[in-house]
């Protein structure tokens, strides 16, 4: 609770709460060891005074490991055990009023109390609200979840914690566009929360919005550092945004958490390849499928870049891996790869019985057509 609330708040936010805590276990203390104005009050003075000494203790120590002080349950029962000990320690004489001044007393009490009622219902509404949202949550019940949240946040829009797991579940649900706003609303309201600025970026860039991708990607990076999604996703929008140098830069950063993840290398060879280095793409690759040699997208990309270089053999090697490791995603586009190779060395018969053999395993590809329509228009002329 005490870092939470420094990162919040700052050093003065922290000091603060060390104070309240400090003036209430003072206060509890000094009514426990007060002396009696009626011989009748030592017990009862006593008893609440420690009671409010014991719950001020243990409330502030557990807060060292948990947020025990952000609990809706346990802070008003510390507080209230603490407004009771206070409530002893006042004086029993009377003091004299005016009339007028009684009424302002009695409507300020009224006042507060209605306030205080009405805030602590709302609260409470609103969390029995975020429950069932959680509930249908766990249940895979995604938009009874949605439904559930929107009215906690009806009841309480600024609670952090509420809008969070609005945009959280909004996103997962697919509803990206649904989810800026609690995320942007959660932010704002905790601006030092990691997750809900990685929920922003994703969802930032799955909207089309890169540049407010970076901006909360970094933001996520500056508030935990040691998380490799947050420089991957810094990455993306930089991609998205033009900028290959620095995409390439930050997914060398997020290398430096596992150094030997192979997608998170081939991200990198493609960042530089676009950024114009096509030898360091192809290093990078080659590494890439040292660690996992049966990846069929780091095959087919390899082989596109060598093409590039016009290392035709090379490429014709990786081309032809990978339309045979990668059978689902991507083996019509790599079969055209390979075809196209085949092409280049102007070797006729060898494409025209790949394409015949791609032609059968994706009748519907209209590249391959277009490929083997041109093959076989050209046999035909010779």
């Amino acid at each position: 609770d005490y870092l939470q609330e420094w990162g919040e708040t700052g050093l003065l936010g922290a000091l603060l709460l060390l104070s309240l805590l400090a003036a209430a276990a003072t206060l509890c203390w000094r009514v426990a060891h007060a002396v009696p104005e009626i011989e009748s009050d030592p017990p009862l003075r006593r008893a609440l005074g420690l009671a409010g000494l014991g719950a001020v203790v243990a409330a502030g120590a557990h807060a060292l490991i948990s947020f025990n002080l952000r609990d809706p349950v346990a802070m008003p029962h510390l507080w209230l055990i603490v407004g009771l000990a206070a409530g002893m320690g006042l004086p029993t004489q009377q003091v004299a009023r005016s009339t007028v001044a009684r009424y302002v007393t009695i409507l300020a009490v009224v006042g507060m109390t209605a306030a205080g009622t009405w805030l602590t219902s709302r609260a409470l509404i609103s969390d029995s609200y975020l429950a069932r949202g959680l509930s249908h949550v766990y249940e895979r019940q995604g938009n009874r979840a949605i439904l559930a949240m929107r009215q906690a946040n009806q009841w309480r829009d600024y609670d952090a914690q509420t809008q969070h797991w609005l945009g959280k579940v909004s996103l997962e649900m697919g509803r990206v566009e649904e989810s800026i706003e609690p995320l942007e609303r959660s932010l704002t309201l905790s601006p030092f929360s990691a997750t809900a600025a990685r929920l922003l970026a994703r969802a930032s860039i799955k909207v089309g919005n890169p540049s407010r991708a970076m901006e909360a990607a970094k933001m996520a990076i500056v508030v935990d550092p040691l998380t490799p999604d947050n420089y991957q996703l810094l990455a993306i929008a930089q991609r998205r945004m033009g900028d290959s140098d620095a995409a390439a830069a930050t997914w060398r950063q997020a290398l430096s958490f596992h150094p030997e993840d192979p997608k998170l290398l081939a991200a990198l060879a493609q960042d530089l390849h676009l950024a114009g280095k096509a030898e360091d793409a192809i290093a990078v690759l080659e590494k890439a499928l040292q660690i996992a040699p049966r990846d069929g997208v780091s095959h087919g990309n390899l082989g596109v870049y060598l093409l590039g270089e016009g290392r035709y053999k090379e490429a014709e090697s990786h081309s032809r891996q990978a339309a045979q490791s990668d059978q689902e995603t991507s083996a019509a586009a790599w079969s055209g790869n390979l075809i196209h190779v085949l092409i280049l060395q102007e070797r006729w018969s060898d494409a025209l019985e790949e394409a015949k053999e791609a032609i059968n395993s994706h009748p519907e590809d209209e590249r391959l057509r277009e490929l083997l329509r041109t093959l076989e228009e050209r046999q035909e002329i010779q």
